[in-house]
């Protein structure tokens, strides 16, 4: 596997001795290898700098500390400021995963006692390698596409996700299949003689580094949407968890859906995946695109494939959410949902209420999802993702005014 957490695995902060810095350096190579995040000083880094301004600076965005507790790190000043910030950063933050990895239990300080650690023994092992690696892998909630439908992603990982969506950083693709799709691609044109051979990898490249920022971007919008769907359900009695896993698969088929369909057009000839195995998956989405229409999330045949309609000629009505301020997000929803008021709704125009004038149910499963779609395609910068998410697309229902059919 070439890009295990697609190489955005848990942000890992690794704290040590520098007279440890072979035994940092090993810790670090398996858990990049692994495909997480790892940042950690060397012995110049830190020279001539205040530990008040250093610690938080280092540990910035951190979601994993580990403490590698040898004999000479236990007398630390800086090992003891650093995990005294730590444990007061997750008291007030509660998410930071901190993780001693003990080799000298006889000096080790008695709040580091405390807490649960590892026992590594003597040596950093295989096996201390692996338990460290799993004990990082709390700090993240791991999305990956179905086996057996990579338009999907397993029920079982959605729950776990909506069950507590605040509290990890989900990984949506964890298994990095679309990157090594993209790969692939690359892979075989270098094989290729042809004039357009250089053409087609600068632009493969070029589709890499967007897939990478997109992915990024939905991760992000995808616990979004898992929070503001669990608010939406605190009152709903009806099965609230099966409900709130519709949002969470549409968006999935939508966004996720459109980048298999671009990266089928371009994969190699069979027997890749894409054209053997999951090639009538990809035929049936692709034939789903209304030829009046360009091909992808806003198309009105796609939409109706994403949201499983069983009637491919079904006539879509447009929904147009207006905020105060921002543009506009245009939505999809089946005529039918509108049963006998349908030709009320859309022959004459109006304004109303979302939340007081549509169902629950309707809007958590036609809204939610493509006002979630709507963010993964408009958001650019990775860097301010959330708080775009806060301020630009305002996702608290409430700032949604007026909606409108037409």
């Amino acid at each position: 596997m070439r890009y295990p957490l697609r190489n955005f695995g848990p942000r890992t902060f690794i704290s040590y001795s520098f007279a440890d810095a072979t035994l940092a350096e090993a810790v670090e190579t398996y858990l990049r290898d692994r495909g997480l995040q790892v940042t950690r000083e060397d012995g110049t880094s830190l020279t001539n700098t205040k530990l008040t301004e250093a610690i938080p600076r280092r540990m910035a965005g951190a979601e994993v500390l580990i403490q590698l507790r040898t004999a000479a790190a236990n007398r630390s000043e800086w090992i003891k400021r650093e995990f005294s910030y730590a444990v007061d950063l997750r008291s007030r933050q509660g998410q930071l995963v901190i993780l001693p990895v003990v080799f000298d239990v006889t000096s080790l300080p008695d709040d580091v006692k405390e807490w649960w650690y590892l026992d590594a023994g003597n040596s950093v092992t295989d096996a201390v390698l692996e338990q460290i690696y799993r004990v990082c892998m709390r700090s993240v909630h791991l999305l990956p596409l179905s086996e057996d439908d990579p338009f999907a992603i397993a029920e079982a990982h959605l729950r776990a996700l909506l069950e507590a969506p605040a509290d990890r950083r989900p990984i949506v693709d964890s298994a990095g299949r679309l990157l090594e799709w993209c790969q692939d691609s690359l892979d075989w044109a270098a094989t290729i003689e042809g004039e357009y051979r250089d053409q087609f990898i600068a632009q493969e490249k070029r589709r890499m580094d967007r897939l990478r920022r997109r992915c990024t971007i939905a991760d992000e919008v995808m616990r979004r949407l898992a929070i503001e769907t669990m608010q939406m359900m605190e009152n709903y009695t009806m099965d609230p968890l099966t409900l709130a896993l519709v949002p969470l698969n549409r968006f999935v088929r939508l966004v996720i859906g459109d980048q298999i369909l671009t990266a089928a057009e371009m994969a190699p000839p069979e027997p890749h995946v894409l054209r053997g195995k999951y090639g009538p998956l990809v035929k049936a989405a692709r034939s789903s695109n209304e030829e009046q229409h360009s091909p992808g999330y806003l198309n009105p045949g796609f939409c109706r494939w994403a949201f499983g309609c069983e009637d491919p000629k079904e006539r879509m009505a447009y929904m147009g959410i207006n905020p105060d301020r921002g543009n506009g997000v245009a939505l999809q929803i089946p005529s039918a949902v509108f049963g006998s008021m349908e030709d009320a709704y859309t022959s004459h125009p109006f304004k109303f209420d979302p939340t007081g004038e549509l169902l629950t149910k309707t809007f958590v499963e036609y809204v939610l999802p493509q006002i979630a779609v709507h963010a993964a395609y408009n958001l650019a910068d990775v860097r301010t993702v959330r708080d775009d998410l806060e301020s630009e697309y305002r996702w608290r229902l409430e700032n949604y005014k007026s909606m409108g059919l037409n």
